[in-house]
């Protein structure tokens, strides 16, 4: 217990100390493409919150659409009626929704979150983003790593995780697109601090969870540990020091 508590101390220690090196990054314009689980809690305002509050400048915008894949976002048409998601198949020269947001604006980083990639239609599409945002020369293209891995029994969960370390990993590594270990950091968490609810629904990320990832994506952009006190009205103490103890002990393990 004293030992982990110096090692927070360490941590939060060289986090202020590389502080000043945030307010001289540029402003950076983020772009989500996802579903329900980047709908939940509204991933980009939690981002938008949690830049605001380390005195980072950032706009954001999405393309969001509740149960669709990534594959649909890039190769149809998504509309919802009712509630309910509609796909149509993209006609000869026509751009989906996700494809116009990418190529009107100047984005520095785009994310992107869907079913995961074991089906080759999804990784296929993955491939397409990554060569469309490669083109116009955005620097960043992320995606959620083994999210839904983390919610299946142990035997699929073997099954997954072998196809995903033999085929998918390996195909993305021929392109650009980095993954945001979101699925490596809710097990993680899941180990060190199991009474932090992640999964309310076994599917959505609990508001925490939210957290952890919108954390996430800014310490790949920003290389520190964001200050988490603008979520104090949202979650406890102990929630939050558990959030930070999750990405201290991924980033800054040996």
């Amino acid at each position: 217990m004293i030992k982990n508590n110096i090692i927070l101390f360490i941590i939060l220690f060289l986090s202020y100390k590389a502080f000043t090196q945030v307010l001289q990054k540029p402003f950076t314009r983020v772009l989500f493409i996802g579903n329900s689980i980047t709908d939940q809690n509204d991933l980009p305002e939690i981002y938008k919150r949690l830049c605001r509050a380390n005195n980072v400048k950032s706009y954001t915008d999405k393309s969001i659409y509740p149960a669709i894949s990534i594959y649909e976002q890039y190769f149809t048409k998504p509309s919802v009626k009712n509630g309910a998601l509609q796909i149509k198949e993209l006609s000869k020269g026509e751009f989906s929704s996700a494809q116009i947001k990418i190529i009107k604006s100047n984005w520095d980083v785009v994310l992107i979150q869907g079913r995961e990639p074991i089906d080759f239609k999804n990784l296929s599409a993955i491939l397409a983003f990554d060569s469309l945002c490669t083109k116009l020369k955005i620097k960043k293209l992320f995606l959620f790593e083994m999210y839904s891995l983390i919610l299946f029994d142990s035997n699929e969960r073997k099954k997954y995780l072998n196809e995903w370390e033999n085929n998918v990993k390996p195909t993305l590594n021929k392109g650009h697109c980095k993954l945001l270990p979101i699925g490596r950091l809710f097990d993680l968490s899941n180990d060190l601090n199991p009474n932090l609810e992640l999964f309310p629904d076994n599917c959505h990320p609990s508001f925490a969870g939210s957290v952890i990832i919108a954390a996430s994506l800014f310490i790949e952009l920003y290389g520190i540990i964001p200050g988490l006190t603008c979520f104090n009205k949202d979650l406890n103490e102990e929630n939050l020091i558990a959030i930070n103890k999750v990405l201290s002990y991924y980033y800054y393990r040996e």
